[in-house]
């Protein structure tokens, strides 16, 4: 993290008046969206992608959340045994996720987060873009993730989320994937 970054969130943390310190307990609902860097296969490496999100969830005991959350992923093929590849790869995963959220008596609230699920996943790809037949597997299997990050009050029953999640999804395609991802989203309590 640069010195800017962190500057921007300590002068948001200190000057920035407390919204809602005891949030109150109860359903929302988050939608997200950012950047996934899918881990490379043996022979096929992928270029950087982007994701989409939605939850439901539910507020517990002032700090819990607990919520299913569905989400997408794609990111197109660069290289197939080291040549220029053509495709792409679209992971979808359902999820139940449980998060504990650090109340610092600001509207900034860091978070912690684990997951487990299903997985989807489809990959076409091809060396020749011409290609009538291109190679394409699809399959899915057990899915877990991280979370780390933070959601900051911006108006009463309203926050934003900035964070950072680890997916994995066991065995695609003799092989685990493993996909590093960053979050923007915007959670509504009611």
């Amino acid at each position: 993290m640069n010195r800017f970054s962190m500057g921007f969130f300590a002068l948001l943390l200190v000057s920035t008046p407390h919204l809602d310190a005891q949030t109150e307990d109860g359903f929302y609902v988050e939608l997200d969206a950012g950047l996934s860097l899918v881990s490379d296969f043996t022979t096929v490496k992928f270029d950087g992608g982007a994701n989409f999100g939605g939850a439901l969830g539910y507020r517990f005991l002032h700090h819990y959340r607990g919520e299913v959350n569905i989400s997408t992923r794609n990111a197109d093929v660069d290289t197939v045994g080291g040549v220029a590849g053509f495709g792409d790869l679209k992971v979808t995963v359902f999820m139940a996720n449980v998060y504990y959220d650090f109340d610092l008596g600001s509207s900034l609230k860091p978070y912690l987060g684990v997951g487990a699920g299903v997985g989807t996943d489809e990959l076409n790809y091809a060396t020749d873009p011409m290609d009538p037949f291109p190679l394409g597997f699809d399959g899915g299997d057990l899915a877990w993730n991280l979370m780390v990050g933070a959601s900051y009050r911006i108006h009463e029953g309203i926050d934003l989320s900035f964070g950072y999640r680890y997916l994995g999804v066991l065995e695609v395609f003799d092989d685990n994937l493993k996909i590093h991802e960053f979050l923007m989203g915007v959670r509504y309590h009611f």
